[in-house]
């Protein structure tokens, strides 16, 4: 027996009142989320990456500086790739596989989002989240721009308007929609804030101490 396909979901425009998303009987309701949370999202994964190369900067710092002997070359060899490897790899985890994984990336659990495919459930599949990092020339979207979920969302018209999407979402068949009233959401949110300003601290105080005994 064949399975039926999930019927595409009702997207209600950004600014609805959550309440409002339910089940209308036949499909899932949803409320797209706005270019402010998008962005915000965005430059809050900025950041995270930020913090995670920081903190693989730090590291061979830390161990050069507790062991005096250690060859300089190899300091500096570890220095040069280390921000090359951790920031791709940093940036692929939160646009791809968290983002398959969960639905979301650490901004947008952050802001209150989910990645959802048109059926306004499922999380996006390894292959959609790849797709949607993916540039997309010809329009103002691409991954590589902190604002282009601002720009490219404001300026969406016929097809993406009706599903509130950008290219890359349009290319990738998803759609970013407000999280709703979960219980207990709101203060994970707040946690992983929190989480990720206390990160940053310690590997900006560790990148600096390691620096200060290297300096000496």
């Amino acid at each position: 027996m064949t399975e039926t396909p999930p019927r595409p979901a009702v997207f209600l425009p950004a600014g609805t009142d959550p309440a409002e998303a339910s089940e209308d009987g036949t499909r899932r309701v949803r409320v797209l989320a706005g270019a402010r949370r998008r962005t915000a999202s965005r430059l809050i994964d900025y950041f995270a990456v930020v913090v995670v190369w920081t903190a693989a900067l730090a590291l061979p710092l830390l161990i050069s500086a507790s062991t005096p002997d250690a060859a300089s070359g190899v300091l500096l060899a570890v220095v040069a790739v280390t921000p090359v490897l951790t920031g791709t790899a940093g940036w692929y985890f939160l646009r791809v596989g968290r983002l398959a994984r969960w639905g979301c990336t650490v901004g947008q659990r952050i802001a209150g989002t989910r990645v959802v495919t048109l059926d306004g459930v499922s999380n996006p599949s390894r292959r959609q989240a790849w797709k949607r990092w993916q540039p997309t020339w010809g329009d103002n979207s691409s991954p590589s721009g902190p604002w282009d979920d601002y720009f490219a969302w404001k300026g969406s018209s016929g097809r993406r308007a009706r599903a509130g999407q950008c290219l890359h979402d349009l290319n990738a068949g998803t759609v970013v929609v407000l999280v709703g009233n979960v219980p207990g959401e709101r203060a994970r949110r707040i946690l992983l804030g929190a989480a990720l300003a206390v990160a940053a601290l310690v590997a900006v105080a560790a990148f600096s101490w390691g620096s200060a005994q290297i300096s000496r």
